[in-house]
């Protein structure tokens, strides 16, 4: 196959990186319909255009931008007249580029792709608290199996990272019962 390389940069497309905004200049764009992908195509345009227009990266943000930045996978596909699988991996590297340039986060959870907000922080800290939960019933039973061991005058033996997290734990525990007296 023909090496068109050296007619369009190639690998050598330069990346998209933080832009240095403050927080109230990334919420003034955020503010604005389209905020990211015009500030995206102003200080990237060899990134994001191709010909006169925006690439397939840039038309994905600009109808995600359009539906409120909260949107179907299939809304940005019947959009742009595509698949949803593209409509997919255009996004997925629509998500690295908003990250690197802005630090915000664009999540997506099964057919939906948005924009991170304290309902859905809200919703993995839930999530988390019950991973968490049980990660401290799993310590608790090895503290007591190490209490067990102690007792009958044996030294206990923990594999890998199970002696630092059950240290980790111990610690943590007294701080809380210290803070709460």
């Amino acid at each position: 196959m023909f090496d068109f390389s050296e007619f369009f940069g190639g690998d050598k497309v330069r990346p998209i990186d933080f832009l240095g905004l403050t927080e109230d200049q990334t919420r003034l764009l955020l503010d604005s319909k389209y905020g990211l992908s015009k500030t995206l195509m102003e200080h990237y345009p060899d990134v994001t255009k191709r010909g006169g227009g925006p690439n397939s990266v840039m038309k994905a943000i600009i109808v995600w931008e359009s539906a409120g930045r909260d949107c179907y996978y299939s809304d940005i596909a019947n959009a742009l007249d595509v698949s949803e699988d593209t409509a997919y991996q255009a996004m997925g590297k629509a998500r690295k580029w908003i990250k690197s340039a802005f630090s915000v986060n664009v999540e997506h959870a099964g057919e939906r792709i948005f924009l991170v907000s304290n309902q859905t922080l809200a919703q993995k800290a839930e999530r988390l608290d019950g991973h968490i939960q049980k990660a401290a019933r799993a310590i608790e039973a090895l503290q007591s199996d190490v209490n067990s061991i102690k007792q009958s005058g044996q030294v206990p033996v923990l594999p890998g990272t199970a002696g630092a997290l059950l240290a980790g734990y111990e610690q943590a525990k007294q701080l809380e019962d210290a803070q709460n007296s």
